[in-house]
């Protein structure tokens, strides 16, 4: 975006943000270090690092647990960047299948459960399939762990693995817990979780708050702030009233042009482009008629129009997404990437002749169970208006959130929309999502909820070209960066030809704060739905 201002406003602009930065570093810290931040759920699910999954829990959780490696904060995702954490270094084999991680000495956790040694980092990466925790696929490959001494730690791979580093990060399964306190707790580890970060639990009051304190020993330091208090308010208009009047700190946006503009001419710094943003697809159930057919999906393709979606949900917030892997993530293809025939631009004519041409001159009905939550109701009721236009009704059946979940993992429904961000590399989205041991119903599911991978998508009577399996697998333990960004490549080719899902939009979240309040590090880029507080942040006088 840059390269679009002129020299000139870009100099103002650094200018500004320059003297803003060095305001907050000159200004003077406030006595009463007590930060709200509220959050825009109702309860929390659980705290346990290895099954939180929201964006209610996600950032709480990174105030309070670390990772042998971890990136930094307000850059994270990027895997240049990532720098020692609880290990202060490590060593890898020359066959790429060894990892050795050293640990810091003396790093205590929280309330008294003792030393952080090699143990608890065997303990929280075994348990994760042991208990069946949502992040256990994804550390399949490791062989075995070996407690060299207590802070020497060694994971043997299957296979190489050359983005093994990045499953030991800050994020998702990668936070390591107390050995101790998982046992001793037991089911009230869930919502009083013991790790090593800046912040510990101090009390839970359900669907009330979540109160985090500040962790007096942090072996990175003393944090600025003395607690965290995270109420729960779901309703957008409270929390903007609460923002308004400066009762809370920072909280979730309304994903809304005008909401932004709003907060923004009340003083409050809104955040949007700093998180990598949430990628949206309608996936298709390609064992239901009459979306086994390439012409229908390819039709209902042409009659998406994702620049209207962008429009209505906000230009800054939102942006076309043309491949099934969003932009950012590692072997992402850009739209400059895809040729033309593949890029579905909207075109009502050209849908309304495949449709004819699969026997739907006059389009079809379909019934779909829908989500309750706004992220899923509201851009299906979009969704439903641009397809009407060719004839294709949707009857939308509103069920709470957690039930939708639990349906489209049964094959309940014939079209699923689907929000996510995963960690930033084209063969997560791929494997998850398109992979075909991924398969909902399989032992091995995750969300291919298409089933490409084990029917006839492209209608040749021949499923072997029909899987972008062999692409990921061998990507998955190719060490050469540009042989792996082909494989992706191709991938996502075979998948817009074959077109299980459409991409559909990459959505930013919003997030506002007051002035004052000082991250203790600019917000490049978020996977976490939200601020990440660590023992640098810190209240302003004002």
């Amino acid at each position: 975006m840059i390269k679009k201002f002129s020299v000139c406003v870009f100099a103002i602009l650094l200018a500004a943000t320059t003297a803003s930065n060095w305001a907050l570093a000159a200004a003077e810290p406030v006595e009463n270090q007590v930060l709200y931040y509220a959050s825009a759920g109702r309860d929390i699910r659980s705290m346990d690092p290895a099954f939180a999954t929201s964006s209610v829990e996600l950032f709480m959780v990174y105030s309070m647990f670390n990772g042998l490696v971890r990136y930094p904060p307000g850059n994270e995702g990027d895997m240049e960047a990532i720098e020692p954490d609880l290990a202060e270094k490590w060593d890898v084999s020359g066959d790429g299948k060894t990892w050795t991680f050293y640990l810091r000495k003396g790093i205590k956790f929280h309330k008294g459960y003792g030393e952080l040694t090699a143990e608890d980092v065997k303990f929280t990466f075994e348990r994760l399939k042991t208990e069946g925790a949502p992040w256990a696929k994804d550390y399949k490959n490791i062989k075995d762990i070996l407690v060299v001494d207590p802070y020497t730690v060694r994971f043997h791979l299957n296979k190489i693995d050359p983005f093994f580093l990045s499953k030991l990060t800050n994020f998702h399964g990668g936070f390591i817990v107390s050995k101790k306190a998982r046992e001793k707790l037991g089911k009230q580890f869930k919502s009083e979780p013991v790790g090593t970060g800046p912040f510990q639990v101090g009390e839970y009051r359900p669907k009330d708050r979540y109160i985090l304190l500040r962790n007096e020993d942090y072996w990175r330091g003393k944090p600025v702030l003395e607690k965290i208090i995270v109420p729960f308010m779901p309703d957008i208009a409270s929390r903007t009233m609460a923002l308004q009047k400066g009762e809370i700190h920072m909280a979730p946006g309304k994903l809304d042009e005008k909401w932004v503009a709003m907060a923004r001419k009340a003083g409050l710094i809104v955040d949007v482009d700093f998180q990598m943003g949430v990628a949206s697809w309608i996936h298709f159930n390609m064992t239901r008629k009459p979306f086994d057919d390439l012409r229908v999906r390819k039709a209902l393709a042409y009659a998406t129009n994702r620049d209207e979606f962008a429009k209505f949900f906000g230009l800054s917030i939102t942006k076309p997404l043309y491949s099934h892997v969003p932009p950012g993530a590692f072997g992402a293809l850009k739209k400059s990437d895809i040729p033309v025939e593949l890029r579905y631009e909207y075109d009502l004519n050209k849908a309304r002749q495949l449709l004819a041409e699969a026997g739907f001159p006059n389009g079809f009905k379909t019934k779909m169970l829908v989500s309750e939550k706004g992220s899923y109701m509201t851009p299906m009721t979009v969704l439903q208006e641009q397809w009407r236009k060719v004839g294709v009704i949707i009857e939308l059946e509103t069920i709470d959130h957690p039930t939708y979940h639990s349906k489209i993992r049964k094959d309940a429904n014939p079209l699923i929309w689907y929000n996510a961000t995963r960690t930033p590399i084209a063969g997560v989205y791929l494997t998850q999502f398109f992979h075909s041991a991924s398969i909902v119903g399989k032992k091995t599911a995750i969300t291919n909820f298409s089933h490409y991978g084990e029917v006839d998508a492209d209608g040749d009577g021949d499923i072997s070209d029909n899987s972008i399996d062999a692409y990921v697998d061998k990507a998955r333990y190719e060490m050469d960066r540009e042989v792996q960004k082909k494989l992706y490549a191709e991938a996502q080719l075979r998948l817009l030809r074959d077109l299980p899902a459409i991409p559909v939009r990459n959505q930013h979240y919003v997030f506002a704060r007051q002035p004052y309040i000082d991250l203790g590090y600019e917000p490049e880029n978020c996977m976490i739905y939200g601020y990440h507080l660590t023992e640098k942040t810190r209240i302003l006088k004002h």
